[in-house]
């Protein structure tokens, strides 16, 4: 498993792009919300965001990460 944003952003120890604000307070950044996937997955990433800062701490200190990935589909594996 990997931690998407290292290997996308390269930041680790120095993250740019805060995912939690203590008790809701923009002066209180930090990056504690993490996406992990298999690195199959980190070659198929289309798209990789945070949710709206203001928006969201009107009711959570976390921001959402947002990632959206291309697939291949297998035809020889049969769907469940």
């Amino acid at each position: 498993m990997h931690a998407l944003q290292y290997s996308i952003f390269r930041e680790q120890g120095t993250e740019t792009r805060p995912t939690f604000f203590l008790r809701r307070k923009l002066e209180k950044p930090d990056h504690i919300d993490y996406v992990f996937v298999s690195k199959e997955f980190i070659n198929g990433l289309k798209k990789m965001g945070f949710g709206k800062v203001r928006e969201r701490l009107k009711t959570t200190d976390h921001l959402p990460i947002i990632c959206e990935f291309e697939t291949e589909k297998n035809n020889d594996t049969p769907t469940p």
